[in-house]
């Protein structure tokens, strides 16, 4: 049954104060709380509280712990943190549709296994240019493919560290003459006008466009 006995019930009174204080650093973290140094009042201040408890729960509490007692429950609350965080991280990984993909083993074999060596390539070049064409698209493939996986490895670093892989671009609109932009979200197309007269919508839409 329930445990009734006072040094029973003082190892759960420091079980549970410790471990309230551990989850303030996996609460505080976007993403694995070892990786977000906290403050320093927020450290002293922690630490304080579970080393105080740990006093009062072997010297004043009756029936107090030994030693031995005290650092199995120090010990399996920093194993609880540790769970509780990956337990965070991989609820914040199913239900955050920005994090898709990020660990995606059967689409990376597939990209690797689309970049393979093409039958013709040891064929003797006939037409010089067609082959030339298809070397220059080889490349370009290639680096494209490159810089996906660079940015597959920073989103998965970003969202290790943050918790989140959401970065939106800037859009910017340039006015000549003067010193005013306006900023959108989804891209970085810059576009000029000639003065700062009031233009009606059809008239902003053909400046935009660049007709």
């Amino acid at each position: 049954g329930y445990p009734n006995g006072a040094h029973a019930q003082n190892a759960i009174w420091l079980q549970v104060s410790i471990a309230a204080e551990f989850l303030i650093f996996s609460a505080r973290a976007p993403g694995l709380f070892f990786l977000s140094r906290p403050s320093t009042q927020l450290m002293i201040s922690t630490m304080l509280g579970n080393i105080i408890a740990t006093l009062l729960a072997m010297h004043v509490f009756e029936e107090p712990l030994d030693g031995q007692e005290a650092a199995t429950i120090w010990v399996f609350d920093i194993a609880a943190l540790f769970i509780v965080d990956i337990a965070k991280m991989l609820y914040k990984f199913i239900f955050n549709h920005n994090a898709a993909g990020i660990i995606d083993e059967e689409a990376i074999a597939l990209e690797d296994a689309q970049m393979g060596k093409p039958a013709e390539e040891d064929e003797p070049v006939v037409d010089f240019v067609k082959t030339v064409s298809k070397h220059r698209e080889s490349v370009r493939l290639l680096a494209t493919e490159v810089q996906r996986k660079s940015q597959r490895k920073s989103r998965a670093k970003s969202f290790i560290a943050a918790g989140c892989t959401n970065r939106p671009a800037q859009r910017s609109i340039k006015v000549a003459g003067g010193s005013k932009s306006a900023i959108f979200a989804g891209g970085s197309k810059s576009v000029k006008i000639d003065n700062l007269r009031k233009m009606t919508p059809g008239t902003f839409a053909r400046a935009t466009s660049g007709k």
